[in-house]
């Protein structure tokens, strides 16, 4: 079974509405850089085409760029400032894609966690200058500080996906933001693509498509 079809989504949008190689592919939330391999192999490239994959966690970012020797990654949380933040680390392989800066996360997973340090940046400080054909945020509830984050460069982005949490994580002691991002991106000129839910109903993921974009086509 193909691991990443759940991604489709994305790559339709991408040829649907703007099409040709792409040239940059930014995964902020990387977990394990696998997601941003896929959509390489999906999508048409150009030669020099650059992936740049963001994770929190020091050794997983470590271990991305050793099995993707390819890609920029960068060990750094994201979100809407600069500095140095407390971060909720799962400790069990399991549970890992669920580390986050949000700290109600621990309620959940009091005993598969711990609380780390972690450098904080904002992707508009690290992001080299030019288009950003597929941006896809994956961050445990901060989709809305990361996007806040990204400044002008959202101008930029052709395709978005973003995983967001919907009132179902009040279950787990957690806030929802389906619909803060779902008003941030439309102000931001986005039109929302396709709504999906892969790892259950309080999680949803929004595909999202720049229509302010010089490249776009309906």
């Amino acid at each position: 079974m193909d691991s990443g079809i759940w991604l489709q989504p994305i790559v339709d949008g991408y040829q649907k509405h703007f099409g040709g190689p792409i040239s940059r592919i930014v995964d902020a939330g990387s977990r394990d850089g696998d997601d941003a391999q896929w959509l390489l192999k999906k999508l048409p490239v150009q030669k020099d085409v650059q992936v740049i994959c963001v994770e929190a966690r020091k050794n997983a970012a470590e271990a991305i760029q050793q099995k993707y020797p390819n890609f920029l990654v960068f060990a750094t949380a994201v979100s809407d400032f600069v500095g140095n933040a407390k971060f909720v680390e799962m400790t069990e392989d399991e549970f890992s894609g669920s580390s986050s800066l949000m700290m109600e996360r621990q309620n959940a997973y009091a005993t598969e966690s711990v609380i780390i340090d972690v450098p904080v940046t904002r992707l508009d400080i690290i992001l080299p200058s030019g288009t950003i054909d597929i941006l896809k945020i994956d961050v445990e509830g901060q989709s809305v500080p990361v996007i806040s984050g990204m400044g002008e460069r959202m101008q930029d982005v052709l395709v978005a996906h973003i995983e967001t949490e919907t009132p179902e994580r009040k279950a787990w002691g957690e806030p929802s933001n389906n619909i803060e991002v779902m008003e941030v991106m439309q102000d931001l000129g986005f039109s929302l693509a396709n709504v999906s839910y892969q790892w259950g109903w309080s999680l949803q993921d929004q595909i999202w498509i720049n229509t302010r974009h010089e490249r776009y086509k309906d």
